[in-house]
């Protein structure tokens, strides 16, 4: 790849010298694109990991996304809010996401992490604690169940009696279900007597078995972990008695409400305040790396974020400190610019920047100037791809070319070999005068080299990643479940399956036969409320239906008028679905056109398509393409939001319909919308023998005619 040409230059070769040596160097120049092209290319050479600290979280996923495509293993560590006073219903997505990083670093699954400021400046939990409270388990190896409950607790887990989310384990007879937070799935341990019998994943939604796992790493749920309620409440206690005076006065007001629960023996849920106690020599992710290659991308940025962060993080903790919730000596969570600076110092490290402008915080030890441009995205027109291409060419660049899917790139190779072009689809390919490497996958943006005579550009980023589309392959069959507390806020309405339609009223912590749990309150009809498990929050979905959402009916508990609704409907339906049958079995009797199957020209066609394609929109091609090649007519509606891909499903019926011989017409409101969604695939159906057509209100009599006539 452009590597190997990078590597072979000064410029390039007095950047990896200064970051041999502790202390900051200076780089100008490159564009953002061309940075992470940098960087992806120093951490292969060097092999170290790379933290890059950005202005904000957006600049991180866009470096990591980067990062990825060039063959990194990257990930963002975010910045998450401190959990200083009991919250209902409080979520710790960003705290898992942190902890998830942590493990795979300490597992030596990464390449790169991307970091914004404020989160670099958050302290976390120090390493050694990090790796006491983490545990390897495979099948065959003795550690006994009670000891891993009391090692997941010690862990920060929560138990509950039935997982239903990160950081929560399970116990049932032999059974241990745990959900670490950098796991993909839950995972269950069966237990025979003390021995480990098997381990295996399982679906969070239906609780059943996935497939069998050969170990499980299990990482901390928590970056402060205190602990039993005894061991922290004792803790608590000692930091007391060492406060004198109005210190002291502060301290025992702050830790009272959680002393009188620890001494209760449940763990408060507000204990990142604790965490100078808990840890006197705090830690930053920093502290998680070896050597790393320490990258600050856009320094002024950085510094005009941190200003900011601080400035809020000051307004806040004032006003905690007024109301009593925090005292002096539970207040420092955070470093400051000037940390971050004396870091850079310590670390080999890299300030990047745009353009020369102060940094008189650090003492730099080296100023490099690289000169690079920026190159825009293509959006997927072979012509103009190729009046990029060929003036590169002509000035003897090598281009690495990034073309989105696998099948894409190999459509495009396809197309430009058939264009004269001197074409490669390996990874492991020298870059040489002329030569273009077509690569699957998608950059941010592109960038050119002069002093290297390297380019490399990149297709626009479209699609679902593979993440999401695993997400969405697993979604419920009822669509309007509910599958996470963030889907409903308080005064919306829900259904529950049993009790008809109710109105959400927050989530409330009660104590039931002994055990406290968080419940759903659920309002209904007059004073009738009714408390949902939050473990049971499948059993609700969202009210939908249409109409005036100030006037609904809210049922009433107990009564038989939700059970009377439910068999109308369920009459209702009844009929509906007698009628289609019968409507279905004419159609059926009737006559129509069967296309033939799927040929090569079908299967090119779609090969071209540029983007990524959604599992909704693979699924519902394929029904339809089905349907169209059956004996009797076809009968659709293919309905969804805009821009999810309708057209691109449309399209591929369109090709199939011209090449079982018949013609097609698109309608479309306007002659604008027309070419807007269109005028892509047109230019790929145009690679085909295949004559297009555009009719409008705004062409003359005569050109209608003529465009009709040549359609024929």
């Amino acid at each position: 790849m452009y590597e190997a040409l990078l590597k072979a230059t000064p410029e390039y070769q007095k950047i990896a010298e200064s970051l041999r040596t502790p202390g900051p160097a200076a780089l100008f120049g490159l564009p953002p694109a061309g940075r992470a092209l940098l960087y992806a290319a120093l951490q292969k050479d060097l092999d170290r990991v790379l933290c890059i600290v950005t202005p904000g979280e957006a600049e991180a996923t866009h470096f990591a996304d980067d990062l990825k495509a060039l063959g990194l293993t990257a990930a963002v560590f975010p910045p998450r809010d401190f959990m200083l006073r009991p919250v209902e219903g409080a979520g710790r997505e960003y705290e898992y996401r942190r902890l998830s990083v942590l493990g795979a670093l300490a597992g030596g699954r990464l390449n790169a992490v991307c970091v914004p400021a404020e989160a670099l400046l958050q302290y976390t939990v120090p390493r050694d604690e990090f790796l006491r409270n983490t545990l390897t388990l495979k099948p065959g190896m003795a550690y006994n169940r009670e000891a891993l409950v009391a090692r997941l607790f010690a862990a920060g887990y929560v138990r509950r009696s039935q997982v239903d989310g990160p950081g929560q384990f399970s116990v049932r007879g032999d059974i241990v279900d745990i959900y670490a937070p950098d796991m993909h799935q839950p995972a269950r341990v069966e237990y025979w007597d003390d021995e480990i019998d098997s381990l295996a994943s399982f679906d969070l939604l239906t609780q059943r078995r996935d497939g069998s796992l050969e170990k499980i790493y299990l990482s901390p749920a928590r970056e402060v972990l205190f602990g039993s309620t005894a061991e922290t409440a004792e803790a608590l206690r000692g930091a007391i008695k060492k406060a004198r005076g109005k210190k002291r006065t502060a301290m025992e007001k702050a830790t009272e409400a959680d002393l009188a629960q620890l001494d209760s023996g449940l763990m408060p849920e507000a204990m990142d305040k604790y965490y100078g106690i808990r840890y006197p020599q705090p830690a930053t992710l920093l502290d998680h790396l070896d050597s790393p290659i320490f990258v600050l991308d856009e320094v002024g940025g950085i510094r005009d974020a941190q200003k900011a962060t601080e400035y809020r993080r000051g307004e806040e903790l004032t006003g905690l400190l007024e109301e009593g919730v925090l005292c002096p000596g539970l207040d420092v969570l955070y470093q400051t610019m000037d940390d971050l600076a004396i870091a850079a110092q310590k670390q080999s490290t890299l300030l990047c920047e745009n353009f020369l402008r102060g940094m008189n915080e650090f003492k730099l030890k080296d100023l490099i100037n690289v000169e690079a441009f920026a190159a825009p995205n293509w959006g997927g027109d072979l012509a103009s791809l190729r009046e990029d291409l060929d003036p590169l060419i002509a000035q003897g660049y090598a281009v690495t070319l990034f073309s989105g899917t696998p099948k894409g790139a190999a459509a495009l190779t396809r197309d430009l070999t058939d264009k004269g072009y001197s074409v490669s689809m390996s990874r492991d390919v020298r870059p040489a005068k002329g030569i273009v490497q077509v690569l699957p996958g998608h950059l941010t943006a592109g960038c050119t080299f002069p002093f290297a005579h390297a380019a490399v550009i990149s297709s626009r980023r479209h699609g679902l990643d593979e993440e999401a589309a695993a997400e969405n392959k697993k979604r419920k069959k009822n669509k309007n479940a509910l599958s996470s507390l963030s889907d409903i806020k308080p005064g919306d309405y829900v259904v529950h399956q049993s009790h008809g339609i109710g109105m959400y009223a927050g989530i409330q912590r009660l104590e039931v036969q002994g055990a406290t749990k968080d419940y759903l309150k659920v309002q209904y009809s007059g004073s009738d409320v009714l408390y949902v498990p939050v473990t049971q929050l499948d059993l609700l979905s969202r009210y939908t239906a249409p109409g005036d959402s100030e006037n609904v009916k809210l049922s009433r508990l107990g009564g038989a008028e939700w059970t009377k609704t439910r068999k109308k409907v369920r009459a209702a339906t009844e009929q509906m679905a007698k009628e289609l049958i019968e409507l279905y079995a004419r159609r059926k009797r009737a006559h129509g056109h069967a296309f033939p199957p799927d040929d090569t020209w079908q299967g090119d066609f779609e090969q071209r398509f540029a983007y990524d394609e959604t599992p909704d929109q693979l699924s519902s091609a394929a029904e339809i393409k089905h349907d169209m090649e059956q004996p009797w007519p076809m009968d659709r509606l293919l309905c969804g939001d805009v821009g999810v891909g309708k057209t691109e499903v449309a399209l591929r019926a369109a090709f199939k319909c011209v090449m079982g011989g018949k013609q097609c017409a698109i309608l479309a409101p306007t002659t604008i919308l027309a070419w807007q969604h269109f005028n892509t695939a047109i230019a790929r159906m145009e690679a085909f023998p295949i004559r297009i057509g555009l009719l409008s209100r705004y062409r003359s009599a005569k050109e209608q005619k003529e465009t009709i006539r040549g359609l024929k």
